[in-house]
C-alpha cells in the first residue's frame, strides 16, 4: 500500500468505522490472507463495531501486502448501499491524491534525463523494499517471537504495577480496569495487557516501542536483555536478527587475545685470524 491509498483510507477513517460490517470485512479480509486468525480474535474480543472496524482499519495500514488496498476496496465494493458509495469516495480521494503528487513530482524532474528518472524510481522501490524488511525483521510482527517476548516480561517484570503498566502502554482505563479487576493470576494480566496493546496499535507496536515503554518503567534490565536477544532495532537497516542459539555461541568461550611474537636477539660473532708463524 503506498502513502496516497494510505491517506485515502486515513481521510475517511470516521466513516468507515462508524459504517463497515466488522463480520463481513473479517471474513473477507480472512480468505484473502490479509488478516490471521489471531488477527480475527482480538477483533471479535472488542465490545462494539466502531472499535472492531478500528482495529481492523490499524491492521489493514500496518499490512505490506501489496494487494492489501485493492482487496479492501472490493470487500467494501461488496456490501450495498453507502459502504459502496464509501468504496467510490476512497477511490476518488486516492486518484485526486495520486494526480497531485505526479504533478508535483512531474514539475520537479522536468530537467531530469530518463536515466536520472530511473534512478529515482528504483531508489524509492528499495526504500520500500528496506522498509519491508525492517518491518519482516521486527519481532512484534513474527507471532512466535511476539508470544515468546510477551511471556518472559510477564515473567521478569517486577517494579510496576499491573494497572501502571497498563497506562504506560496508553491502553484506555476501561481496558485496563477489566484486566485488572480480573480474577487471572498476575502473568496472566501483563500478557492480557500486552495483546492488548498489539491488537490496539498494530500500526505503530514495535519491538522498538514495546523496549522503550519498559524503559520508561525501570525495567531496564528486562528491555536489554530482550534487545540483545533479537539485535534488533529501528536503525539495524539489513542486520539479520540474532536468536538464543546465535547469542550462547557468542558468549560460550573467551576471546582468546594474540600478542606479536617478539623477534628473537641475534648475537654478533667476531671472527679471529691466526697467523701460521705463532704456532
Amino acid at each position: 500500500m503506498d502513502k496516497e491509498q494510505r491517506q485515502a483510507i486515513v481521510d475517511h477513517w470516521d466513516k468507515l468505522a462508524e459504517s463497515m460490517p466488522s463480520n463481513h470485512m473479517t471474513n473477507r479480509l480472512i480468505a484473502e490472507g490479509v488478516l490471521s486468525p489471531t488477527d480475527l480474535q482480538g477483533i471479535n474480543a472488542k465490545e462494539t463495531e466502531n472499535e472492531k472496524n478500528t482495529t481492523i482499519l490499524n491492521k489493514i495500514l500496518a499490512s505490506v501486502s501489496p494487494d492489501c488496498y485493492a482487496i479492501f476496496i472490493d470487500a467494501l465494493r461488496q456490501i450495498p448501499n453507502k459502504n459502496s458509495r464509501l468504496a467510490d469516495m476512497i477511490e476518488s480521494r486516492f486518484k485526486e491524491q495520486a494526480s497531485a503528487d505526479y504533478r508535483s513530482d512531474a514539475s520537479k524532474s522536468n530537467n531530469l534525463s530518463s536515466a536520472r528518472k530511473r534512478q529515482t524510481v528504483e531508489s524509492e522501490t528499495s526504500r520500500q523494499k528496506r522498509t519491508a524488511m525492517q518491518n519482516a525483521m521486527d519481532p512484534i510482527r513474527d507471532d512466535l517471537k511476539r508470544r515468546d517476548s510477551f511471556m518472559y516480561i510477564a515473567n521478569n517484570i517486577k517494579s510496576i504495577k499491573v494497572i501502571e503498566f497498563g497506562r504506560k502502554l496508553r491502553l484506555s482505563e476501561n481496558d485496563v480496569d477489566d484486566i485488572v479487576n480480573s480474577n487471572r493470576s498476575r502473568f496472566d494480566k501483563f500478557m492480557n495487557l500486552l495483546e492488548e496493546w498489539h491488537s490496539q496499535f498494530v500500526s505503530t507496536a514495535t519491538f522498538d516501542k514495546l523496549l522503550d515503554t519498559l524503559r520508561s518503567c525501570n525495567e531496564v534490565v528486562v528491555a536489554e536483555k530482550l534487545k540483545k536477544k533479537y539485535s534488533i532495532s529501528s536503525n539495524s537497516g539489513d542486520q539479520k536478527p540474532k536468536n538464543s542459539e546465535d547469542i550462547k555461541k557468542d558468549t560460550d568461550y573467551p576471546k582468546i587475545i594474540t600478542h606479536p611474537r617478539p623477534p628473537i636477539p641475534t648475537r654478533s660473532i667476531q671472527y679471529v685470524t691466526f697467523n701460521a708463524h705463532h704456532y
